[in-house]
């Protein structure tokens, strides 16, 4: 199974399910949005919840890089991407995962996304 599958695979355990789960590589970096319904603003518990999914799967690439929370998707980059191309790494463009749910004091166990 792939990167791309596994990560599509594992949030489908989600409730509510995205509604988009994209994976690109532009500019050198590769990165993954996650979109909801859009009914209800997400919270940042939510990126607690799809961050400690998608994490795991990507693990040899490097931490998971958080980069954005809009009302109705988030984004996150992986460290793994072509450098040269980018002329910065990842770290320029995100901050790892853990380090922003320390920040935004978003504690315990993952759970649903929050909306």
């Amino acid at each position: 199974m792939t990167m791309v599958e596994l990560i599509s695979e594992k949030l489908k355990s989600l409730t509510p399910q995205p509604m988009a789960v994209h994976f690109y590589l532009g500019e050198g970096l590769r990165w993954i949005r996650v979109g909801f319904d859009g009914t209800v603003p997400l919270k940042p518990a939510a990126v607690k919840t799809v961050g400690r999914i998608i994490a795991p799967c990507v693990a040899k690439s490097g931490p998971l890089y958080f980069h954005a929370l809009r009302p109705h998707d988030m984004l996150f980059f992986l460290s793994d991407g072509e450098e040269k191309s980018i002329g910065m790494p990842a770290e320029c463009f995100g901050t790892p995962l853990e380090d922003v749910l320390r920040a935004w004091g978003v504690k315990g166990k993952s759970a649903r996304p929050s909306r």
